[in-house]
Formats: structure tokens, C-alpha cells, sequence
């Protein structure tokens, strides 16, 4: 008889079986399950080994994996899993439930709408309600792992993109219950909006509207000061000015007006920004050089701002998501070396106007010719580049120092790389081909797999 199991990961992990809470013997299973849940599909046993057993060696790792994927299934049955010779997966047993595949099933259901994922229609809030009611928290909420550096990275940047896409998802529903006049419901998706970064501006923002659009003037007040103390206690900065116009207007009684919902066969739609990363590099200096806008697209950048006195340039291109936070500081870095008494900074995050005043704050206190990273940045480029720490009144940010000796790409222990595992032939073939290449013998090699092992072999 099939058991019936409940993975969930969105919050504190949680695990059931036939409704009981389920014990596993160690935080690898639960490591293990959580990667496969996020993923886009079954794992191969090479990179699961690299993920969470490195340091065991390719045999010691192998027998470390058997052992949990008989914890699991001992726990939770023999169906939760799909095992074949080289990979392994979540199998698609009736039984089995998985709160981030459920969380994706309903986004997409919402944006097979006409309106994309961009708008909102009366047919999506009962589904982005039902999606909203499984963020219990940030993934993986509490739970760390004490012996593997692989593992710590992902969970990082694979709670960012959740972090992001819940950020998304909660902008949407606050736009369709304000439009439909439910300012309460949508001011309790707003307060659950905001508890995912305290220090967005925006969000804030959103608050004051909706309390506002409540008759309660108030409350926006009241919000509005939150802000701004939290602002000069965390940043030592005041509220933009746009917020503080909002703020002006609505003790003034000078609303703006609420949203509208579209049909969800098409229309014109209230859009919102997607949910991806983006990373913004402002500089500053007493002028500019005229190769700015050349460098800036030499790394894949767009100029958004600019004056004779410094620029805001965007790096949001989707080709190159994962690489955009270290092609922004490439870029700093080489407008740096032609004048050295420009100062910038770098920010990285979900929306690019959303980054713009913690950026601009770093770069205002950043000393003549260095540039600062925020926090995210640092941990998405920090084998890339090297980095000091730097805190500009209580705000954590770190100094970018230049590039990497070598660049390492994160893997392994802070100052070795981790043994390559069960990968002698594709490295000889590669030793190879670059034989060949030294005596004149050109040579082109495709790499394909999973990003985490294609990634360390030309390293």
C-alpha cells in the first residue's frame, strides 16, 4: 500500500508520513530531499555526492549516499524515491506531496492566464491565495549543515530565487485584493510582503497606499515613520523622496488611485516586475570618462542613469542571471583602474529600482577609488573576487580588493578546492585536447550536465 508523504520546505522543514511526523536519522536526508524539491528534476549521483559528501572521496561518498537513500526509504517508503544507476529523483507517486512543486503548479496556473505572470485577474487570487498560504517561511527556515561549504551556497542563492518569486507572487495579490476594495486582505498580504525584507522601501510604500485606501490616514502615518526610523537606524538614511511625497499627499487627503484587475483572457493589465535577479553598479566621480557606456555593454550592462558626475547601470540580461552580480563588479572594476578617483558600488537583488537606494548609499560613502558590495553580492562573487570587510555606519558591506588569483567559482573549503569525483575520463579528455591546442592543433570542447560538475572541470 502507498504511504502518503508531505515534504515541505517552504518555512521550517516539516515531514510526513500517513500524517504522522516522520524522524530521519540524519540532516543529509533532509538536505537530500530539499535539493530535489527545489530541482528541476531527478539529480545525478555524482552531484549529490560533490553537494554533500566532498570530503568523504569518491567511494566514501557513494556509500555515505546509499546509506541515506536507505533512510528514506526506511522512513517514508520505497516510493517517495526514483532511483536509476547514475541519478536520482522525486518519484511521481500518487501519495507523495511537495510544497515547493505544489507552489510552482499554482504560479503556473496563474500565469497560463492572457496576462502572464506580469498581471492579475479576479480568476488568480483563489489561486495565488492557496500559493501564499505555504509560505511559512523562508526556505529551509533553521536548518543548516555543519560539514559542507557546496551545500550552504545553494541553500543561499536557492533562498534568494524563492525569496523573490514569494516577493512576486505577494505584490500580485495585494494589487488584486486593493482593486477588488478588500484593503484588509490585502493589507495582510502586504505585512507578509514586507516581513521578507523589512528594508524594502516599497513595501512600505504599499502599506501606507492600502491604509489610505482604508480611510485610515493614521496607520499610512504611522507607516510611513517606521520606515524612516528603521531607515536612519539600519542605513543612516532618510526615506526617498518619492516616498515622502506619498506621505505629504495622503495627510493632505490627496489619494492615488487604486489598481484594476484585467480579464484573465487579455487586457490591458497593472504590471509588476518579473521575478528575477538584477544587479545595479553606480559610480561616481568628478567626470566621467567618455568609455563609460562602452564597458558597461562590454559586460552585458544597460546605462539607466547618467550625468557628468556619475552613472546607475543595470545588469539584468536573463542570459546570464547567474554571472550578472560578477559581470557588474568586472565592470566597476575596470572603470576603476582608468580613473581612480571613481567610487561606486555594487547591489544585488529581485528588482532593480528596488536596489537603487541601498546602492546609492554605499556609493555616496564608499572612499575615493574603491568599490563596495552589498551583502548578496559578496556571497554570489566571493571566489571571484577578493573582499574586505567594510561597514559604512551600521550597514553590512564589504570592499572589493581586485580579482582572485584564481577563481575557484565557490567550491570546497575556503582555501581548497574539493576532489573531483568519478570524473577521470572527461578530465583526460580535456588534458588532451589542451595538449593538442599547445602544439597549434585547435581545438573546440562542449561541456553539457549538470552546472555544478560542468562548471569545476575546466578549473
Amino acid at each position: 500500500m502507498t504511504r502518503r508523504v508531505r515534504l515541505a520546505f517552504l518555512g521550517t522543514p516539516w515531514i510526513e508520513c500517513d500524517g504522522v511526523p516522520a524522524q530521519l536519522d540524519t540532516r543529509k536526508a533532509v538536505a537530500l530531499l530539499a535539493y530535489l524539491a527545489v530541482g528541476d528534476g531527478p539529480a545525478s549521483r555524482e552531484s549529490l555526492v560533490t553537494l554533500l559528501w566532498s570530503r568523504y572521496g569518491r567511494a566514501g561518498g557513494h556509500a555515505a549516499l546509499r546509506r541515506t537513500l536507505s533512510t528514506i526509504r526506511s522512513a517514508l517508503g520505497r516510493d517517495v524515491l526514483a532511483t536509476e544507476r547514475e541519478n536520482v529523483g522525486l518519484s511521481a507517486a500518487e501519495g507523495l506531496w511537495v510544497d515547493i512543486l505544489h507552489f510552482r503548479q499554482l504560479t503556473a496556473r496563474s500565469a497560463a492566464h492572457a496576462h502572464g505572470e506580469r498581471g492579475v485577474c479576479r480568476d488568480c487570487l483563489p489561486i495565488l491565495e492557496e500559493a501564499a498560504r505555504l509560505l511559512r517561511g523562508e526556505l529551509l527556515a533553521g536548518f543548516t549543515l555543519k560539514d559542507s561549504l557546496d551545500f550552504d551556497d545553494w541553500q543561499f542563492y536557492a533562498t534568494e530565487k524563492i525569496r523573490t518569486q514569494a516577493a512576486h507572487l505577494l505584490d500580485r495579490l495585494v494589487t488584486g485584493k486593493a482593486a477588488l476594495g478588500e484593503y484588509g486582505a490585502a493589507i495582510g498580504y502586504a505585512l507578509q510582503r514586507l516581513g521578507l525584507d523589512r528594508l524594502d522601501e516599497a513595501a512600505h510604500a504599499s502599506l501606507m497606499r492600502l491604509h489610505a485606501w482604508d480611510g485610515n490616514p493614521a496607520a499610512a502615518r504611522q507607516q510611513f515613520n517606521e520606515l524612516r526610523d528603521l531607515l536612519a537606524t539600519e542605513l543612516d538614511s532618510d526615506p526617498q523622496e518619492e516616498t515622502i511625497r506619498l506621505a505629504e499627499n495622503i495627510s493632505q487627503g490627496l489619494l492615488p488611485r487604486p489598481p484594476g484587475l484585467v480579464p484573465a483572457d487579455g487586457g490591458s493589465a497593472r504590471l509588476l516586475a518579473p521575478a528575477t535577479f538584477a544587479t545595479v553598479l553606480i559610480m561616481r566621480a568628478e567626470a566621467l570618462q567618455t568609455r563609460t557606456t562602452e564597458v558597461i555593454r562590454k559586460y552585458h550592462g544597460r546605462v539607466a542613469e547618467s550625468s557628468g558626475t556619475g552613472f546607475l547601470a543595470v545588469f539584468d540580461d536573463g542570459r546570464y542571471v547567474e554571472s550578472n552580480p560578477e559581470l557588474a563588479v568586472r565592470a566597476g572594476l575596470e572603470l576603476r583602474s582608468v580613473e581612480r578617483n571613481l567610487r561606486g558600488a555594487v547591489a544585488t537583488g529581485g528588482q532593480a529600482d528596488r536596489l537603487v537606494p541601498l546602492a546609492r548609499l554605499l556609493a555616496e560613502r564608499a572612499p575615493a577609488g574603491s568599490l563596495l558590495s552589498d551583502e548578496l553580492t559578496y556571497h554570489l562573487t566571493r571566489e571571484a573576487f577578493l573582499f574586505h570587510s567594510a561597514r559604512p555606519g551600521r550597514i553590512g558591506a564589504f570592499l572589493v580588493g581586485g580579482v582572485a588569483p584564481v577563481s575557484r567559482k565557490s567550491r570546497g573549503s575556503a582555501n581548497t578546492l574539493t576532489e573531483m569525483v568519478g570524473r577521470e575520463e572527461e578530465t583526460a579528455k580535456l588534458s588532451r585536447a589542451f595538449e593538442k591546442a599547445v602544439t597549434g592543433k585547435g581545438q573546440v570542447v562542449v561541456i553539457t550536465g549538470e552546472a555544478r560538475c560542468c562548471s569545476r572541470l575546466p578549473h
